[in-house]
């Protein structure tokens, strides 16, 4: 059994190319501590969802959204995601659900202090979650028998692994199917089924194998 999962708020990836069957250096971005707000929209918020941004902005790490539907002040928000691209769009898909299928505005993102504001498409996990990669995944990869694979996959609000695979496709398919179980565990607090209904209204989301090591 090799699923592992981070017990996140909620945490997603957007799309990302898997990659070659030989040993190479990691798709996986490692983002340092800290954050930073950024403000997409002059729009001055409610006491409340002022309130509310505060809270949550306090407690994200790694990326976050928050949209808002300026009729009827709807609002969704994301945190603790692994892709900037997926916490903004899944914050406006919530936050249309709230305010029964009208447009929403992404008005602000989280973002890790290393990422620059005008970036896009950045994604990746800090210092903490690399530790789970390092001690529990690489050391298993030095384990495997000669000629053996082994894949790691990211996805929503989790990590999974397989190694010591007889190929690549086999290798690739068991961290996906880790990983997906890993995240059916841990989506079951209201806020994540919102986050899970978002990811449903966006294609790509699902689990995504980021690193393939075998023979070289």
């Amino acid at each position: 059994m090799k699923p592992f999962r981070f017990l996140t708020l909620a945490s997603c990836l957007a799309t990302m190319l898997a990659t070659g069957a030989h040993a190479q250096s990691p798709e996986i971005n490692f983002l340092g501590a800290g954050k930073q707000i950024v403000w997409y929209q002059n729009i001055t918020l409610t006491e409340v969802q002022q309130r509310e941004f505060d809270k949550i902005s306090k407690d994200i790490d790694y990326f976050g959204g928050f949209a808002l539907n300026t009729e009827n002040g709807a609002w969704g928000y994301t945190a603790s995601l692994f892709s900037q691209d997926f916490a903004e769009q899944a914050a406006i898909k919530i936050c249309e659900s709230h305010a029964r299928g009208r447009p929403c505005t992404l008005v602000a993102a989280v973002l890790p202090a290393t990422v620059s504001p005008g970036t896009r498409h950045a994604f990746g996990f800090n210092k903490y979650k690399e530790n789970y990669y390092k001690s529990e995944f690489l050391p298993e990869v030095k384990r495997q028998r000669s000629g053996r694979y082994a894949a790691f996959a990211i996805g929503s609000n989790a990590l999974g692994y397989d190694t010591d695979a007889k190929s690549a496709d086999v290798a690739k398919l068991k961290a996906r199917r880790n990983c997906e179980k890993a995240e059916a565990r841990n989506r079951r607090k209201k806020y994540e089924i919102s986050v899970r209904n978002a990811i449903s209204a966006l294609d790509g989301q699902k689990c995504k194998v980021i690193e393939v090591i075998g023979p070289s």
